[in-house]
C-alpha cells in the first residue's frame, strides 16, 4: 500500500509529530497521574500508527527496522525485570 490521499498525508504531516511529542510528555510525566504511563504509550502508538496509516509500512519501516523494534521491546522488558529485581534486593516489593 502507497498511502492514502494527499490530504490525508498533508494531515498526518501536521498533526503526527505533536501527537508524538504530546505521547512522550504524558509518557515522562505519567507518574504524576494514575495510569498516566500507560496512556502515554497508547498515545505514542496511535501517532506512529497515523503515520504508517497514511504514508504506507515502508517509510516506517526504514525509520525503525523490525529488527530494531524487537531489540528495543526486549530491552523494556528487561529493564522492567531489574528494576523489579532492585526492589527485591532492596528489601522492598515492587
Amino acid at each position: 500500500m502507497k498511502g492514502m490521499t494527499p490530504i490525508v498525508k498533508t494531515i498526518a504531516r501536521v498533526v503526527g509529530a505533536p501527537i508524538i511529542l504530546f505521547g512522550i510528555y504524558i509518557v515522562v510525566y505519567g507518574h504524576l497521574t494514575p495510569g498516566g504511563g500507560f496512556a502515554g504509550g497508547v498515545i505514542l502508538a496511535l501517532g506512529i500508527m497515523l503515520l504508517m496509516l497514511a504514508f504506507g509500512k515502508e517509510p516506517a519501516l526504514r525509520k525503525l527496522p523490525e529488527r530494531r523494534a524487537s531489540f528495543l521491546d526486549s530491552l523494556g522488558a528487561l529493564g522492567f525485570w531489574a528494576i523489579a529485581l532492585l526492589g527485591f534486593a532492596g528489601g522492598y516489593y515492587f
